[in-house]
């Protein structure tokens, strides 16, 4: 049975392609039986055929079903082939062809019998809605096409029924959400064009975590939020290089520390807070993130901690650290001494900040 079924196959598509049809065995039963094999057309892969060991069951997997028409089929079951009205099933796929093209209802089907794929077909183009299926009958993906030529409103799940993720479009723009195990949105994604223009992460009390706004190619801003929706950060990217204003907060809202970046160094005066709202330090940068100008640290009851001056990195005036008393507890003379010292900042983050003393080894 199983040979005049691929007799008859390579006729058809002999007949209807004008073109070399040739078969490759992939595997074999014991018998020498063929159980795997693959169709080409020349060198390009048509499709993959596998028989059961008795030859009366036919499994198919197209490549490109929807691009090479053969012409019309009525049936292709366990024991015939039959041609010219149009239905078309392959072991564990349905599509209908007519006048060479697509059309009507398509389905794929596990080998248990439950459908897999459900969508329809107007003249090769899907137009209605397109559903897969896990093996326990949940639905994994379901899409809407747009028009005839873009198909990309989806909304995905998992095995259990939990939303994952979804697509949809709007005129120019695209919409990408994706969600946790709870259903609940954890990533949105805005395209226009083809470009990213909005992006948002969420906690899990879903207000937003991180959202970044790109109103042109080159530009980025990013806002980052506490938990409780208090703003937590601001900051810029021209190029991928940050730049311009920054500024974090505590999640009173007050704020932690402002200035200016460029290209990732601190640039200009940048100032820090306590949560109190009472200044913690205040640095001078020259462009290049250098030390330029004034550095000054207090304690949370607002008297001077540490109080410096630099030009070019360079001490110009005498370094004083002190106690919470008021009391000098360390003093670098400028500028007898100062040569003898290399004076840089440590930064693990915008607030993580920490002044390097080192002795020169010159």
């Amino acid at each position: 049975m199983k040979k005049i079924q691929i007799i008859t196959i390579f006729a058809f598509l002999s007949a209807t392609s004008h073109a070399l049809i040739w078969e490759k065995t992939i595997t074999s039963y014991p018998d020498g039986a063929k159980k795997q094999v693959e169709v080409y057309h020349h060198e390009i892969k048509l499709n993959e055929i596998l028989f059961s060991p008795k030859g009366d069951t036919i499994l198919f997997k197209d490549y490109f079903w929807c691009t090479l028409p053969f012409g019309k089929w009525k049936k292709y079951s366990k024991n015939n082939i039959v041609s010219d009205s149009g239905s078309f099933i392959i072991g564990e796929k349905e599509s209908y062809f007519i006048d060479k093209k697509i059309k009507g209802k398509y389905c794929e089907y596990y080998h248990n019998g439950k459908i897999k794929i459900k969508t329809y077909f107007k003249n090769r183009f899907i137009t209605d809605e397109w559903k897969s299926f896990y093996e326990n009958g949940n639905v994994e993906l379901i899409g809407l096409p747009e028009n005839a030529n873009s198909f990309i409103n989806w909304v995905g799940y998992d095995t259990l029924g939990t939303m994952l993720f979804a697509n949809k479009v709007v005129d120019k723009y695209e919409y990408h959400w994706t969600y946790d195990n709870n259903g609940n949105p954890k990533y949105e994604r805005i395209y226009k064009d083809g470009r990213r223009i909005i992006y948002r992460c969420y906690y899990d009390n879903l207000r937003i975590e991180e959202e970044i706004l790109s109103p042109v190619d080159t530009l980025w801003m990013f806002t980052y939020y506490h938990s409780n929706g208090i703003i937590n950060h601001l900051k810029t990217e021209i190029n991928e290089h940050e730049q311009g204003k920054s500024i974090s907060y505590y999640e009173n809202g007050g704020i932690k520390s402002t200035g200016s970046m460029n290209g990732f160094q601190f640039a200009g005066l940048w100032t820090w807070y306590y949560d109190n709202g009472k200044i913690q330090k205040q640095i001078d940068f020259d462009s290049l993130g250098g030390l330029n100008g004034r550095y000054v640290e207090y304690y949370r009851n607002g008297k001077i901690k540490t109080d410096a001056h630099f030009s070019q990195k360079m001490l110009d005036k005498d370094f004083k650290e002190y106690d919470e008393e008021g009391k000098i507890t360390r003093l670098i003379k400028c500028p007898a001494q100062s040569r003898l010292y290399n004076f840089s900042i440590g930064r693990s983050g915008p607030d993580k900040i920490q002044l390097i003393i080192k002795k020169s080894e010159k």
